[in-house]
């Protein structure tokens, strides 16, 4: 077996294979049973790297990966703000009270379609109903970055029962996960990142939804408030 591979993580230093464990299965099992393990030390000749003859895993070596690694991938405590329901390290979820926005429109998608214009280079202050955020923990991949929106049909912390709704908002897809198009999306995916995350989805342009039914809106008498509604 063979291994031609180094790794140069910084410019002053140059990383070599050093050891190497080999997980065994059935064949017939492959990738999906692991049986044992074995440790194998690394040969290296110039610029050819072998695998030496393999030792079965002992406790001592699975103790000492558990040292090299185990504080980099400890999940350090840390006290949940309020609004979190859920926090591990896949994903982090939280909710938000009612409250107004600042929303900016430009559905120049949609441009020509009667009642769609009014909605181009549009701002206004608009009243939120309660709403559950989802961000995955590990990046999402283009435009979508691993988050979701849904509603809240009452203002209460929501438990493992309360059913989710759909967000009266564009940009979002029917299962709830927000298109960021060409919007700059934070980087950092933990809790004290969370009001970034929520002023980064309201200051972009809400410019289409990505809806099979669109959604209606309707004015009060007062207006001073404006209500939009899920027309499913």
């Amino acid at each position: 077996m063979q291994a031609n591979a180094s790794v140069n993580a910084f410019a002053s230093e140059e990383f070599v294979p050093v050891e190497a464990v080999v997980f065994y299965a059935p064949r017939s099992k492959a990738g999906s049973e692991l049986t044992f393990a074995t440790v194998h030390g690394v040969a290296i000749h110039g610029n050819d790297q072998r695998l030496k003859e393999g030792r079965p895993i002992t406790i001592e070596a699975m103790k000492k990966v558990s040292q090299m690694f185990g504080e980099a991938l400890k999940v350090k405590p840390t006290i949940l703000r309020e609004q979190v329901l859920f926090s591990s390290d896949d994903l982090l979820v939280w909710w938000t009270r009612p409250i107004r926005r600042l929303c900016f429109f430009d559905i120049d998608w949609h441009a020509g379609q009667p009642g769609r214009d009014r909605l181009q280079g549009v701002s206004a202050m608009l009243p939120m109903p309660p709403l559950v955020w989802c961000l995955k923990r590990t990046a999402g991949k283009g435009i979508w970055q691993g988050m979701k929106i849904w509603a809240l049909a009452e203002d209460k912390r929501p438990t493992e029962s309360t059913p989710l709704h759909r967000a009266p908002l564009l940009n979002l897809d029917e299962d709830g996960r927000v298109c960021w198009g060409s919007g700059k999306v934070p980087k950092k995916r933990s809790q004290q990142d969370i009001d970034e995350w929520e002023e980064a989805f309201f200051s972009s342009v809400f410019s289409h939804y990505n809806h099979s039914m669109p959604l209606k809106a309707r004015a009060q008498r007062d207006e001073r408030e404006v209500q939009v509604v899920d027309s499913g």
